[in-house]
Order: structure tokens, then sequence, then C-alpha cells
């Protein structure tokens, strides 16, 4: 994972958090996806703008949502982003309480 670059690997977690789900708030802090990254939360910031600038994700209130899925799977396909990369998500990220038009609170 850390020959891709920052934006590759912040494009596949996102594509890959909503799993299909279409437009959808992640459910982590900036600083958890950060972490997850191995990025700055000032880096991830920079990172979000960029995506924010190309309309495919926006931020709001504690929340970052995907608005625009084709899209970030597009960018995660690009060369950066090896097409049969996986990316392992933690054990004890429950997504379950996740919809496509808003977040429920978890247990």
């Amino acid at each position: 994972m850390a020959s891709l670059s920052a934006l590759g690997r912040l494009s596949k977690f996102l594509s890959e958090v909503l799993q299909g789900r279409g437009e959808a708030p992640i459910p982590l802090k900036q600083w958890e996806i950060a972490e997850l990254l191995g990025v700055t939360p000032e880096h991830l910031s920079r990172l979000l703008k960029v995506l924010e600038s190309k309309g495919l994700v926006r931020r709001g209130k504690n929340l970052l949502f995907v608005t625009n899925p084709q899209g970030l799977i597009a960018l995660a396909d690009t060369p950066h982003c090896p097409a049969g990369f996986t990316l392992a998500l933690p054990k004890q990220i429950d997504l379950s309480h996740i919809t496509a038009n808003h977040r429920t609170e978890g247990p």
C-alpha cells in the first residue's frame, strides 16, 4: 500500500468503505481516516480539498459524504491505484448502521 499515492489510497479506501451503497456518509472522523491511510490529518485535509474540487466528496458538520461514487471509483482505478489492490478495513469499524440517506447512531 505504501507504493500508492496518498490520493490513490484515499480514493480506494472511500470507494471500499461505500461497498456499492451509492452516496453515503463515511462514519469516521478525519483523524481516524488519516491514521488508517498513514498520512497526517493536515495532509488528509488537503487531499479532501482536491476531491471536493472535483465534486467527488463534500464535508459538513463532522461528516464526510461521497457525492460521486462512480467518479471516486474511476479515480481509484487510475494507474496510481492498481485494479487488483484491496484495502483491508480494520474489523472494529462497524458500517452496518450506514444507509444511503443518513447516518444513524451505532450501538
